[in-house]
């Protein structure tokens, strides 16, 4: 029962000593007057003269006792999960996929990745059509296979030859059973097309 009444008395004290929030105003002070609040504000009249405290300043709250408190900034915009871009073939495009997984570096035009893969394609091409034949307009994106997972993109070539695609189709009959195409690049057999 002592306990308890300990208890009591603390608790009491301690809520007693909490400060009551004063939103902006001080209090006042012996032998001061309090200013006379006109109760109906005019129309035009800004907030701070109709008795209401303005605003705090982005990034700023108010606290406790009227004091300004930084806010936590906004978390970083949070990107919807990855969908890949669609791309729409030009006209004379031929466009396959090659066994390799895809890689965010072969976006880059500059990127060591993407210059070896442009020559390895190129290669393969002139192998099978001739060194004469001109591989143009090469590019790659992400693209996915039926049977496999989403979460192992394979890459989508984009290219011309000699400016157009009237070879897909002979390049799709010398792609071997195992899948090789002209000296060595591996590529899905069914996935060429031409526009």
């Amino acid at each position: 029962m002592i306990i308890r009444l300990i208890a009591f008395v603390l608790g009491t004290s301690l809520i007693s000593c909490m400060p009551m929030p004063q939103y902006g105003m001080q209090p006042p002070q012996m032998g001061m007057q309090l200013p006379q609040m006109n109760m109906q504000p005019q129309m035009g009249m800004p907030p701070s003269q109709m008795g209401i405290p303005p605003p705090p300043p982005m990034g700023m709250t108010m606290g406790y006792g009227g004091q300004m408190m930084m806010t936590a900034p906004e978390p970083p915009y949070q990107k919807s999960p990855k969908h890949p871009i669609v791309y729409a073939p030009l006209p004379g495009e031929i466009v396959f996929k090659l066994l390799q997984n895809w890689d965010e570096e072969l976006t880059n035009h500059a990127s060591p990745d993407y210059q070896i893969l442009e020559g390895n394609i190129r290669s393969a091409i002139q192998s099978i059509m001739g060194p004469q034949t001109q591989v143009t307009n090469i590019y790659f994106r992400e693209g996915q296979v039926p049977g496999n997972p989403p979460s192992r993109p394979k890459v989508v070539v984009h290219m011309m030859v000699d400016g157009g695609s009237d070879a897909a189709s002979s390049l799709e009959k010398r792609v071997t059973p195992d899948g090789t195409l002209g000296d060595g690049l591996k590529v899905f057999k069914d996935s060429f097309n031409a526009y």
